[in-house]
């Protein structure tokens, strides 16, 4: 997907305060914005923007609500890849490292290197091997229990896993939703920057300043 380009160098905060200034700026020069076609809708129109941008939610504030869904993901995950240790000590304690029913409850790779969605996939697989072969797993404390427990932790984790994914497209659609917002605002206030610095050029300097944007 293409990133959308901001227009400005200013920050956000001071691309509101900015825009905030230059209509305090017009409200006291409307005798002279008026002539311009600066109307009260117009006006309306400018805060709408400002109001608009200042309450989008910021970078940092999307990328902590990721953080705090991709924590909450590990933590499900730790949860899972514990049970699934403690159900592979048992099948090792029956069977045998080298046994082909072990190796029925393993993957290639060890647990750690398996991807979310890897993982998820094996859970399944790992919960109907344990459910078969619970008549010889019982002694080593692995019970229907076991595979509920299982199956809910793998229903945990998918949910977890599509949680953080949500907050990975939300702070994606946001940034970009603010950036077009952003230049929405920065280009009306360009507009209005430009026409009071040319009612102002050569007759005050103090009130020409007012719309030079730094």
């Amino acid at each position: 997907m293409k990133t959308i380009a901001r227009d400005y160098e200013m920050t956000d905060p001071e691309l509101v305060l900015k825009s905030q200034d230059v209509v305090d700026s017009i409200d006291r020069d409307i005798a002279e914005f008026t002539p311009r076609g600066y109307t009260p809708a117009k006006k309306t129109a400018f805060e709408l923007a400002i109001t608009t941008f200042d309450g989008m939610p910021s970078d940092n504030y999307l990328l902590g609500q990721q953080e705090e869904k991709t924590e909450a993901k590990n933590t499900v995950r730790r949860n899972c890849e514990k049970k699934i240790n403690l159900v592979l000590t048992a099948v090792e304690n029956v069977y045998g490292k080298d046994s082909s029913t072990y190796n029925l409850f393993t993957e290639d790779k060890s647990l750690s290197k398996l991807y979310d969605p890897q993982l998820l996939r094996y859970m399944e697989d790992f919960a109907d091997s344990t459910e078969e072969h619970l008549a010889e797993l019982a002694d080593e404390g692995v019970t229907a229990a076991t595979v509920a427990e299982l199956r809910n932790l793998r229903t945990d984790f998918n949910n977890a896993l599509k949680a953080q994914r949500k907050a990975e497209k939300d702070r994606n659609t946001g940034n970009s939703n603010r950036i077009k917002a952003g230049n929405a605002l920065y280009k009306l206030l360009v507009k209005y920057c430009n026409t009071g610095k040319d009612i102002w050029f050569g007759v005050d300097e103090s009130k020409y300043n007012d719309y030079v944007i730094n």
